[in-house]
């Protein structure tokens, strides 16, 4: 049996067929066989979200300020009503970027003399105050009233007696006390209710924990997605043992442990997040609600993931990116949710984990995120070269051109035979100017072009009337929906991948969506 085209003649009488592909609402799905013909999914999806309707331009950024040449170890802001602070840190100093004179200049630090950069923040509010500690595990912790950093000691005023407080390195809060983890132990310390400062009592955990390592970090489970008598206060070691807690507090007698558990190994401890009723922990094998690892052997863990769709490419950036610890921050302005991923090495693609925090479809942003926080509803991150960004906005990410790559899942159209494919075209919802550029990649095998040229910038023309690849579009608030002109493609295969590639590199927000692309194909016959 050989596989041909038809003859001659029965291509005459022949028409060619249109396949439309629906934008991929799952997002970047790449646990997967190769072969599934998943729908509304793709192999690849690299600075382009995905929403409920579609995927829209993504991944762009601005520089916000600048602390250095150094990496920015950690960042984490104070609220306090109309007031809002944003700071960040490198190795040795913690700087207020709120508001800088010039966003290429440091400013000058706000504490200086630390010897380590990674902290923990704990904001608690008090009836004296609204107030936020930091924690490395080095340098005794700092403490801001929302004016003034003081290092905390046991002679400080106010003071916490009873632990080396140099050796706190992470923090949280569980009904109204403060609760820290002593680095390099199995315990954890908690202070007086309502109370910054005081004689910290301490919980052991030595005798919980089966596998050693130490604790690594302690939080809130709010099981109804606030403050109340179900809260659980959950442990967390460094070999991914897991114990929680019930009760008002550890000297209580409603204290009692509710169970032990297993789990991959966290990747840091400022990896896990509250969301809705569950505490989400970013581990080896993903990102783990808790809801399921008292449930469900940790074999099955990886299963339950929320980043179950992309663990082959999940477990490869473990492998290559373990030795900085990583973090999670949800952006709830824009239903986005990410995971910082650090470079590593020269080796290292500037990268991070984004999803949506409704759908939970995934993507990929290539930024470079040693560190992220939410400040005044926006996402910053900090970079190993000393720079913070606001993130997914303006369309230049700073100075640099930013690559939009779509490449969707293999389709066989619903039959084994070849496909010729002679023109494709794209449908959009958008209010600015852009060139997509169209292409696909056949039989398994990804062969994408070189990127486009960075979209122009210019005044803008009358919709209906302009060309798509001439006007310049209106760039208001205000979205309609076009199509691009049908280009040629020309190639053949048994599977058809659609791909589109976007380059942005003007001032202008890229504010378009993906709705649908379309090709039209003549199938060949099988001969006998």
């Amino acid at each position: 049996m050989n596989f041909m085209r038809k003859p001659v003649a029965a291509q005459a009488r022949s028409r060619h067929q249109t396949k439309v592909f629906s934008a991929p609402t799952k997002g970047w799905v790449s646990a997967v066989n190769m072969s599934s013909n998943l729908q509304q999914a793709c192999l690849r999806l690299e600075n382009w979200f995905p929403t409920t309707t579609g995927i829209r331009l993504g991944g762009t950024s601005t520089l916000f300020a600048t602390i250095g040449v150094n990496p920015v170890e950690f960042m984490f802001t104070y609220v306090d009503g109309g007031t809002k602070k944003i700071f960040a840190s490198d190795e040795t100093n913690v700087f207020d970027i709120t508001s800088v004179a010039n966003p290429e200049v440091a400013p000058a630090a706000s504490i200086t003399g630390q010897t380590s950069g990674y902290y923990s923040s704990v904001p608690f509010t008090t009836s004296g105050g609204a107030y936020l500690t930091i924690l490395n595990g080095d340098d005794d912790p700092q403490l801001f009233d929302g004016t003034t950093w003081q290092a905390i000691t046991a002679v400080s005023t106010p003071a916490i007696t009873g632990v080396t407080t140099s050796s706190l390195t992470q923090g949280w809060v569980y009904r109204n006390r403060e609760y820290f983890v002593e680095g390099g132990s199995q315990s954890a310390w908690y202070l007086p209710v309502d109370s910054i400062g005081g004689a910290a009592s301490e919980i052991a955990l030595s005798g919980v924990f089966k596998h050693g390592g130490n604790l690594l970090f302690g939080s809130t489970w709010s099981l109804d997605a606030g403050d109340g008598v179900d809260d659980k206060c959950v442990f967390i070691s460094s070999t991914g043992e897991v114990a929680v807690y019930e009760g008002s507090y550890p000297g209580g007698s409603d204290w009692r442990i509710v169970g032990r558990y297993d789990m991959p190994e966290p990747l840091g401890k400022n990896a896990s997040m509250q969301i809705g009723g569950d505490l989400l922990i970013v581990t080896e094998a993903g990102i783990i609600p808790i809801s399921a690892v008292i449930t469900k052997d940790p074999a099955a863990l990886s299963i339950s993931a929320v980043s179950q769709n992309i663990e082959p490419d999940w477990r490869k950036a473990v492998v290559a990116r373990r030795s900085l610890p990583w973090g999670i921050v949800k952006w709830a302005a824009k239903n986005m949710t990410l995971v910082t991923t650090p470079v590593t090495s020269t080796s290292d693609v500037d990268m991070c984990f984004v999803a949506n925090s409704i759908t939970g479809a995934w993507c990929k942003y290539l930024w470079n995120t040693r560190c992220a926080v939410i400040h005044d509803d926006w996402l910053h991150f900090g970079t190993n070269s000393g720079t913070i960004h606001k993130g997914d906005v303006g369309s230049d990410n700073s100075g640099a051109l930013v690559y939009h790559t779509y490449i969707g899942h293999a389709e066989n159209m619903g039959s084994s035979n070849i496909k010729q494919v002679f023109q494709a075209k794209a449908y959009f919802t958008t209010s600015v100017e852009f060139d997509p550029q169209l292409s696909i990649s056949t039989d398994y095998t990804i062969a994408l072009p070189s990127a486009p040229n960075a979209m122009a910038t210019g005044d803008a023309n009358e919709w209906d009337v302009g060309l798509w690849d001439v006007a310049k579009w209106d760039a208001g608030d205000e979205l309609y929906s076009t199509n691009t002109l049908w280009v040629s493609i020309g190639k053949s295969g048994y599977t058809i991948m659609p791909q589109i590639q976007v380059t942005s590199g003007s001032s202008k927000t890229p504010n378009a969506e993906l709705v649908s692309f379309a090709l039209t194909y003549e199938e060949g016959h099988v001969v006998v």
